[in-house]
């Protein structure tokens, strides 16, 4: 097991309902799921591989663009029958509106560094599950979604 996540376990951060699943089920390749995260701010970014290598701690296939409609041709051509989208702030209307549908689609995550960003032109779309600004909040919440 990966040293930060038994920190993490170690200190009662995940909720109570990650309490009850033993170590081998946390990191576990959901075959039918895969994580997709637009960044198109990713050249300014130097945390970028560090986030890509603590998404795949918690799924295995994880696909990462920067391109808008790299990442809708990827939505509606890869095999996982299950898909979560994790998008910045910048792309979060014009994703949603071309694939906030999709039936491929099981959640969608807007991941931003502003804090106080506005989700009301977000509560339209169902898919929308969280919006956030601190990596661990996002991993808590992508790891849930897989349970």
């Amino acid at each position: 097991m990966v040293s930060w996540l038994k920190n993490k376990l170690a200190y009662g951060i995940f909720q109570s309902d990650d309490d009850n699943i033993s170590t081998d089920q946390q990191h576990k390749n959901k075959e039918n799921v895969a994580i997709i995260w637009l960044n198109p701010n990713a050249d300014r970014h130097s945390n970028v591989s560090t986030t890509l290598e603590r998404l795949r701690q918690v799924n295995d296939f994880v696909y990462f663009s920067r391109n808008i409609t790299e990442c809708i041709t990827h939505v509606t051509t890869v095999p996982q029958e299950i898909i979560i989208l994790i998008t910045s702030n910048i792309y979060s209307c014009d994703i949603l509106s071309q694939i906030g549908s999709s039936g491929k689609v099981d959640s969608i995550v807007i991941f931003c560094l502003e804090e106080d960003i506005s989700t009301n032109r977000l509560d339209q779309y169902s898919k929308v599950i969280g919006v956030y600004s601190q990596l661990d909040d996002l991993l808590a919440l992508v790891r849930k979604r897989l349970i």
